[in-house]
């Protein structure tokens, strides 16, 4: 992770059409920009530092079809919100995927499948009226992404972070584990950093800093003014993902965390 001063996020907006876009920018030690239409409808764009805004905004009106269509998902996702009851494992329903929502899309096929395919979360199934079957299938791919991508965030972050901070030759472990009412935890005395699988439905950075904080815990075990230092030197927004897994948080999960 790129540990050093990122200056604060711009604000900007294009016209498309009679479409206004608006977005924020934050600039990052990065060779290209990313686009993210997180749920609330609010489009980020994280540039390389070098980037003008002009080049922004030339890149925002380029993705503007594709942003429009992702805000206008968003919108209709808002309508019909996800409850907190329980799933019904039927096309149609809410899916979080790193950020992104997804509509369940059940189709009959003679072999059980779960892939992502443009805005759906599509379950291939031999037995698609079996709604426990969908749920195993959607559980366990669920459980799969969870390990691939939690590992992938762990390990590259452990690799961007200063040897200063853990002996390499003793790094520190993860764990996946469901923790009803926590985001992640952490073990001292085994050097261990346990994150629940449904981060795998939040974005990218917001999974960052969950892993941030807990590493920063095994350091500094009280939320002391150390503490927030060094959070702060591995990762100086880290107010905006924790804003953002808090405004991920309501009424998005099965099983609620938090943090």
């Amino acid at each position: 992770m790129d540990t050093s001063k990122k200056s604060p996020a711009e604000l900007g907006q294009v016209q498309f059409g009679s479409a206004t876009i608006a977005y924020t920018v934050e600039r990052r030690r990065r060779k290209s920009l990313a686009l993210t239409v997180y749920p609330n409808g609010q489009l980020a764009v994280v540039a390389p530092l070098e980037a003008t805004a002009e080049q922004v905004a030339s890149a925002v009106l380029r993705r503007a079809g594709w942003v429009l269509r992702q805000q206008e998902q968003a919108q209709l996702q808002q309508h019909y919100a996800p409850s907190p009851s329980p799933r019904r494992y039927l096309s149609g329903e809410s899916y979080l995927f790193l950020g992104r929502q997804y509509r369940l899309r059940i189709v009959s096929a003679t072999r059980p499948a779960v892939h992502l395919h443009s805005n759906y979360l599509q379950v291939s199934t031999p037995t698609p009226d079996d709604a426990t079957a969908i749920k195993r299938l959607v559980e366990r791919w669920y459980r799969k992404q969870a390990r691939e991508q939690l590992t992938k965030s762990f390990e590259g972050i452990l690799r961007r972070l200063p040897p200063i901070l853990f002996n390499p030759a003793d790094l520190p472990r993860l764990r996946i584990l469901r923790m009803p009412n926590r985001w992640g935890s952490c073990a001292t005395s085994t050097g261990t950093v346990q994150l629940n699988p449904d981060l795998v439905k939040t974005p990218v950075p917001c999974i960052e800093y969950v892993i941030i904080h807990e590493l920063a815990h095994l350091r500094v075990r009280r939320h002391s003014q150390e503490f927030y230092d060094l959070q702060s030197r591995l990762m100086p927004d880290w107010q905006i993902w924790e804003k953002r897994l808090q405004e991920l948080e309501p009424g998005m999960f099965e099983t609620k965390g938090q943090y």
